[in-house]
Protein backbone atom coordinates (compact mmCIF):
# COMPACT_ATOMS: atom_id res chain seq x y z
CA UNK A 1 0.00 0.00 0.00
CA UNK A 2 0.72 3.55 -0.45
CA UNK A 3 -0.98 6.71 1.34
CA UNK A 4 -1.57 9.41 -0.55
CA UNK A 5 -2.44 13.24 1.38
CA UNK A 6 -3.82 15.24 -1.64
CA UNK A 7 -4.26 18.61 -0.25
CA UNK A 8 -4.47 21.83 -1.98
CA UNK A 9 -1.86 24.06 -1.66
CA UNK A 10 -4.55 26.64 -0.16
CA UNK A 11 -4.76 28.94 3.13
CA UNK A 12 -7.37 25.97 4.78
CA UNK A 13 -4.67 22.84 4.24
CA UNK A 14 -1.96 25.16 6.01
CA UNK A 15 -3.58 24.71 9.10
CA UNK A 16 -3.90 20.76 8.89
CA UNK A 17 -2.26 18.91 10.77
CA UNK A 18 0.54 16.02 10.29
CA UNK A 19 -2.12 13.45 11.55
CA UNK A 20 -2.86 11.66 8.29
CA UNK A 21 0.76 11.06 7.48
CA UNK A 22 1.60 9.92 11.03
CA UNK A 23 -1.24 7.60 10.72
CA UNK A 24 -0.03 5.82 7.46
CA UNK A 25 3.85 5.67 9.25
CA UNK A 26 1.89 3.65 12.50
CA UNK A 27 0.35 1.46 9.78
CA UNK A 28 3.33 0.61 8.23
CA UNK A 29 2.24 2.46 5.15
CA UNK A 30 4.75 5.26 3.11
CA UNK A 31 2.76 8.32 1.88
CA UNK A 32 3.20 10.65 -0.69
CA UNK A 33 1.89 14.18 0.48
CA UNK A 34 1.21 17.73 -1.12
CA UNK A 35 4.21 19.95 0.84
CA UNK A 36 2.03 21.92 2.71
CA UNK A 37 3.35 23.56 5.84
CA UNK A 38 2.93 20.35 8.66
CA UNK A 39 3.93 18.31 6.16
CA UNK A 40 7.03 20.01 4.71
CA UNK A 41 7.64 20.36 8.93
CA UNK A 42 7.21 16.41 9.54
CA UNK A 43 9.50 16.01 6.23
CA UNK A 44 12.27 18.49 7.36
CA UNK A 45 12.34 17.44 11.11
CA UNK A 46 11.83 13.92 10.68
CA UNK A 47 12.91 12.95 7.64
CA UNK A 48 9.08 11.43 7.06
CA UNK A 49 6.52 11.66 4.21
CA UNK A 50 7.38 11.76 0.14
CA UNK A 51 6.72 14.98 -1.26
CA UNK A 52 4.38 15.71 -4.73
CA UNK A 53 3.78 19.34 -5.58
CA UNK A 54 3.04 18.48 -9.26
CA UNK A 55 1.10 15.66 -10.88
CA UNK A 56 3.88 14.33 -12.62
CA UNK A 57 5.51 14.33 -9.01
CA UNK A 58 2.46 12.12 -7.86
CA UNK A 59 2.70 9.96 -10.75
CA UNK A 60 6.52 9.54 -10.63
CA UNK A 61 6.37 8.52 -6.66
CA UNK A 62 3.47 6.32 -7.64
CA UNK A 63 5.31 4.81 -9.90
CA UNK A 64 8.18 3.80 -7.97
CA UNK A 65 6.69 2.81 -4.96
CA UNK A 66 3.87 0.86 -6.48
CA UNK A 67 5.37 -2.33 -8.23
CA UNK A 68 8.10 -2.78 -5.39
CA UNK A 69 6.70 -4.00 -1.99
CA UNK A 70 10.38 -4.79 -0.55
CA UNK A 71 10.89 -0.78 -1.42
CA UNK A 72 7.54 0.18 0.99
CA UNK A 73 8.35 -2.16 2.99
CA UNK A 74 11.80 -0.69 3.40
CA UNK A 75 10.78 2.78 3.48
CA UNK A 76 7.78 1.95 6.14
CA UNK A 77 10.39 0.28 8.49
CA UNK A 78 12.57 3.75 8.45
CA UNK A 79 9.80 5.94 8.62
CA UNK A 80 8.62 4.07 11.71
CA UNK A 81 11.35 4.15 13.23
CA UNK A 82 11.82 8.13 12.64
CA UNK A 83 9.16 8.67 14.46
CA UNK A 84 9.97 7.25 17.75
CA UNK A 85 10.54 10.21 19.45
CA UNK A 86 6.64 11.18 18.54
CA UNK A 87 5.56 8.11 20.53
CA UNK A 88 3.10 8.73 23.20
CA UNK A 89 4.32 6.46 26.15
CA UNK A 90 7.50 8.62 25.34
CA UNK A 91 6.17 11.79 25.45
CA UNK A 92 4.22 10.86 28.28
CA UNK A 93 7.45 9.51 30.41
CA UNK A 94 8.58 13.50 30.04
CA UNK A 95 5.51 14.96 31.31
CA UNK A 96 5.54 12.81 34.33
CA UNK A 97 9.57 13.93 34.59
CA UNK A 98 8.80 17.20 34.45
CA UNK A 99 6.13 17.60 36.83
CA UNK A 100 7.94 15.57 39.31
CA UNK A 101 10.67 17.95 38.83
CA UNK A 102 8.51 21.21 39.91
CA UNK A 103 7.28 19.69 42.89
Amino acid sequence: DVGTVPLNDIEFNHAKSWIKGIEYVAAGIPFIATPVSEYRRLQDEYGIGILAKKTKDWVKHLKRLMPDPDLRTSIAKEQLEAIQPLDVKLGAKKLTEFLEATQ
